[in-house]
C-alpha cells in the first residue's frame, strides 16, 4: 500500500492513493489525524460544500504523490500524508482568510514559513526519528504547498466565474 516507486513503474498506480494511509506508528498516524481533523473543522468554518471534502483531500494525496513521483525520483519509498495535508491545509486557511475573517492569514503565514524553512539544508529531517522511526520528508511538504497553491487558483478561478454570470445574469 505505501508509495513504493518500483512497484508504482510496475503498473501498482493505486499506490499513489493508497501511500496516504500507511504510517510508521501510532505517533505518526496521530500528528497526521490531528492536522487532519483541525483542516476538516476549518473547512465546515468556511461553509464550503460537503461534498468537496474527500475530492479536495483525494486531489492533494495524487497530486503530492505525482509531484513526489516527477520531481523526486530519488525517493523510493513513502509513507503517511502530511505532504498533501500541507495543501490542503494551507488550501482551507487562505479559504477562510477570503470568506470568513482575514485573521486566517497569520496560520497561513506560519505554515508557508514552516514548509519553506524545512527546505533549508540546515533542517534536520530526523527531528522526529524517535517516534517515527524515518527522516520526514521535507520536499513532500513543499509539494503539498504547490499543490495547495493550485487549489487556491482554481477555487478563485471558480468565485470569479461564479460572480460573473451572477453579474451577467443580474442585468
Amino acid at each position: 500500500m505505501e508509495y513504493d516507486r518500483v512497484l508504482i513503474e510496475n503498473g501498482e498506480y493505486l499506490r499513489f492513493l493508497t501511500s496516504s494511509l500507511v504510517h510508521l506508528g501510532y505517533f505518526h498516524l496521530l500528528i497526521n489525524l490531528t492536522i487532519l481533523a483541525v483542516s476538516i473543522a476549518l473547512f465546515f468554518i468556511a461553509k464550503l460544500p460537503l461534498i468537496l471534502l474527500i475530492p479536495s483531500l483525494v486531489s492533494h494525496i495524487l497530486t503530492t504523490n505525482m509531484m513526489t513521483y516527477y520531481w523526486s525520483p530519488e525517493t523510493q519509498i513513502q509513507l503517511g500524508f502530511s505532504s498533501a495535508l500541507y495543501g490542503f491545509l494551507i488550501f482551507i486557511l487562505v479559504v477562510n482568510t477570503y470568506k470568513t475573517n482575514w485573521l486566517y492569514i497569520l496560520p497561513s503565514i506560519v505554515v508557508i514559513a514552516r514548509v519553506l524553512s524545512q527546505q533549508s539544508e540546515d533542517f534536520d529531517v530526523m527531528y522526529l526519528q524517535e517516534y517515527i522511526h524515518a527522516p520526514v520528508f521535507a520536499q513532500g511538504h513543499l509539494y503539498g504547498l504547490f499543490s495547495g497553491l493550485i487549489s487556491i487558483t482554481m477555487y478563485f478561478i471558480y468565485v470569479y466565474i461564479i460572480k460573473r454570470k451572477q453579474h451577467i445574469f443580474s442585468k
